[in-house]
C-alpha cells in the first residue's frame, strides 16, 4: 500500500478511483471502498482512494470544531481496509476554483481511472459544478465509467458524517457508535489540569485534543482509556466543571458547534481511569467513548460532588463490564 500526499504523486496504472472526504471512516464510507474494491479485484484493477485535508467546509466557510478523525487518524483508518493507494490531496483555495472537467482530466491522467466510484451527492469542481450527471456525460467521453452506491441507512436515517457530528452534539455517543462501527474516540497527551480530582479521591488525565475536534456535548460519560498497550475503565467529563465556577449551561444550546460552552470558560476533557494510579503526564491517552451516564451538572459543595462521582463510577464499571 502506498500513501501519497498529491495527486502529481501518483502513477498512472488503471485504477478504480473513489473519491471524497471520508471524515471518520464510518460504516458508509467502509461500504462505498467495499463495493469499488470488490469490483478492482474482478477487474483487476487497482483500488485507488483519493481525499483531502482540510476539509472543503473548514476552507470555505470556517467550520470547526468539525472532524471526527485527523488527518493521521484518518490515514490509519482507511489504512485497514487493504487499498492499494490512499491520497490525501491539500485542499486549497486555489483547488475550489479548479474547474470540474480540468479536475477530471488530473485524475485520469495521474491515477489511470478507469471507473470512479463516489455516493449519491458527490460533485467536484468549481462550485460542485462536476455533479452524477456530469461525471457521468465526461466518463463516456473520457473512457472510465461512474458508479453510485447510495448511501447505507441505519433506523432508516441514511449514516453520514453530517448525522454522527449531531449525534456528538446532542452526546448521543451510542448512536455515533453504531454509525462508525466503533466507538467515538478523542486521543492527545495528557497535560497538568487544575488538578482538583486528586484532593477528592479520584485523580483524572486531562486529555488535550486538537481544537478543531469534534467533541460529545457536555456530560458525564463511561469510557474505555487505551494507554500503550493498556486498556482501562474510565469515566470522562466533558465540560466546565461547574462546581468549581459560576453555573454553566448543562447542554449545548440548539445551533451551538460541539467545541462550544455559551461563554468564554474553555471546556476540558478529564478521564478517572478506574483501578489506576500512575503519574502519565505528557503520554499519549486515547479514549473511546461508550455511553452518556448524564448531563454535566452543578452541586451543591463537594461532598454532594464526591458522592455522585461515586455513583458515576459504580455505574461505569457495570455497563463497561457487560
Amino acid at each position: 500500500m502506498k500513501i501519497l500526499s498529491d495527486l502529481s504523486q501518483a502513477s498512472a496504472e488503471p485504477s478504480s478511483l473513489t473519491v471524497g472526504y471520508f471524515d471518520g471512516v464510518h460504516r458508509g464510507h467502509r461500504y462505498l471502498i467495499g463495493q469499488a474494491q470488490a469490483s478492482a479485484s474482478r477487474q483487476k484493477l487497482r483500488t485507488v482512494l483519493l481525499s483531502f485535508y482540510p476539509h472543503p467546509s473548514v476552507v470555505l466557510r470556517g467550520a470547526e470544531p468539525f472532524y471526527l478523525s485527523t488527518r493521521d487518524e484518518k490515514i490509519a483508518l482507511l489504512a485497514e481496509l487493504g487499498l492499494d493507494v490512499i491520497i490525501v490531496q491539500p485542499f486549497t483555495p486555489g483547488l475550489a476554483k479548479t474547474r470540474a472537467l480540468e479536475f477530471v482530466d488530473v485524475l485520469v491522467r495521474q491515477t489511470g481511472m478507469v471507473e470512479m466510484w463516489v455516493g449519491p451527492d458527490f460533485a467536484l469542481g468549481y462550485r460542485r459544478e462536476g455533479d452524477i450527471p456530469f461525471l457521468r456525460r465526461t466518463g463516456q467521453e473520457r473512457g472510465f465509467s461512474v458508479n453510485v452506491v447510495n448511501r447505507l441507512k441505519l433506523d432508516d436515517l441514511a449514516i453520514n458524517s453530517s448525522r454522527i457530528r449531531q449525534d456528538l452534539r446532542e452526546g448521543n455517543v451510542t448512536l455515533a457508535a453504531r454509525c462508525l462501527g466503533r466507538p467515538y474516540c478523542l486521543q492527545g497527551p495528557v497535560v497538568i489540569g487544575a488538578q482538583r480530582g486528586r484532593t477528592i479521591g479520584f485523580p483524572t488525565a486531562n486529555v488535550e485534543v486538537p481544537a478543531e475536534r469534534a467533541v460529545p456535548a457536555n456530560g458525564v460519560y463511561a469510557a474505555w482509556a487505551q494507554l500503550k498497550d493498556e486498556r482501562y475503565r474510565a469515566v470522562v467529563n466533558v465540560g466546565t466543571r461547574p462546581t468549581f465556577t459560576q453555573p454553566v449551561p448543562t447542554l449545548l444550546p440548539q445551533g451551538a458547534r460541539a467545541g462550544s460552552t455559551g461563554d468564554d470558560r474553555p471546556r476540558t476533557i478529564e478521564a478517572h481511569l478506574m483501578d489506576f494510579s500512575r503519574d502519565i503526564y505528557g503520554q499519549r491517552l486515547a479514549l473511546d467513548f461508550v455511553t452518556r451516564l448524564r448531563p454535566e451538572q452543578r452541586f451543591n459543595g463537594i461532598d454532594e460532588l464526591v458522592a455522585q462521582i461515586h455513583r458515576d463510577v459504580r455505574r461505569a464499571r457495570k455497563m463497561l463490564h457487560r
